[in-house]
């Protein structure tokens, strides 16, 4: 019969653990980004299918717009993100060495670069249609 001593298995126990906590650690922050990346997909999907009835055959401009889309929804994860770090000490929770304007103006410069790009893109009464009915509907009710 096979005897274990108490401290060797006592021992060997923690370094499983040990290699399962290690392992978790470096598998969450996989799983998060795939998240993201699902929701960008996500919202890039829904605008498309919202430009698709202005755009009608123009693959090349749809894809254009997957792209900016893209761009613009990235960015703005890389601002949430910022924002959710962990607060230095006296500082709010949330706002990691940010208040509230700065991050503010860094989403309207998001927003601005999109515009932009979006206006080179579309025609003018396409990007009219943009701004008055797609755009809003996007934003949803808060």
């Amino acid at each position: 019969m096979y005897y274990i001593d108490y401290k060797s298995f006592m021992h060997m126990r923690a370094k499983i653990l040990l290699l399962f906590t290690v392992i978790i650690c470096l598998v969450a922050p996989l799983s998060s980004k795939a998240q993201q990346d699902k929701i960008i997909e996500k919202k890039v999907a829904l605008v498309h299918q919202k430009f698709e009835s202005i755009l009608k055959d123009d693959i090349s401009k749809l894809n254009e717009i997957d792209n900016i889309f893209t761009e613009f929804y990235t960015q703005q994860e890389k601002i949430k993100n910022n924002i959710q770090k962990p607060a230095a000490p006296g500082m709010a929770q949330g706002f990691a060495g940010q208040d509230f304007q700065s991050v503010r103006k860094q989403n309207e410069k998001v927003i601005a670069t999109r515009d932009e790009k979006l206006k080179k893109a579309l025609s003018s009464d396409q990007y009219k249609i943009w701004m008055d009915e797609i755009e809003p509907s996007l934003k949803g009710k808060r």
